[in-house]
């Protein structure tokens, strides 16, 4: 798992590591703790180190692509019945494709191996606990993590929450249903 580091820059007043995800799943957050070091307050800067990493399967974290067209990596298909069986066939081309050059190592790309990446993480720095700052698709992993590792979760805040129980295409028909009246 690839990380970054931040240090807090007041080291007397810290309280530990802030780690950070910009959601998705799949999101990159390597680079977090540079452009969010220009957003959050100096207090917050002073206190934390901010962590940043590439969940497993993303950037720098042992990538896995799919050798997909363009065409194919348009993922956001409304339902028409007309194109039901042509969005079926994509589907199936993603999935066989992806299986194919990454099919070992798919079953272990899940929320909850990240959330233990992200508790690995914090061993590895040597800190109790952890604190966490996390977007979209993090704040479920931040719920996660902390559902997991009760006693290792220090200070959370799940941004743009998702809710668990309509992970993902249920997610999607909401954004849909709050979208089309902007339409009208």
């Amino acid at each position: 798992i690839a990380i970054s580091r931040i240090k807090a820059t007041s080291p007397d007043q810290r309280r530990g590591v802030l780690l950070l995800n910009p959601g998705g799943p799949g999101g990159a957050g390597l680079d977090m703790p540079v452009y969010m070091s220009e957003q959050l307050p100096k207090s917050v800067k002073s206190r934390y180190d901010l962590i940043g990493f590439d969940p497993r399967g993303v950037g720098q974290s042992a990538p896995v692509t799919c050798g997909l067209s363009y065409e194919e990596q348009v993922w956001e298909r409304p339902y028409k019945a007309a194109t039901f069986p042509s969005d079926v066939r994509w589907a199936r081309t993603v999935a066989k494709k992806c299986a194919a050059g990454n099919g070992s190592k798919l079953p272990h790309l899940t929320t909850r191996n990240t959330a233990r990446d992200m508790d690995a993480i914090r061993a590895a720095l040597g800190e109790k606990k952890v604190s966490y700052l996390g977007y979209s698709y993090g704040t479920y992993l931040g719920a996660v993590y902390a559902q997991m590792f009760p006693a290792r979760a220090d200070r959370f805040v799940l941004d743009s929450a998702v809710d668990p129980q309509r992970i993902w295409r249920g997610m999607i028909q909401i954004w849909a249903e709050g979208a089309e009246p902007a339409f009208d």
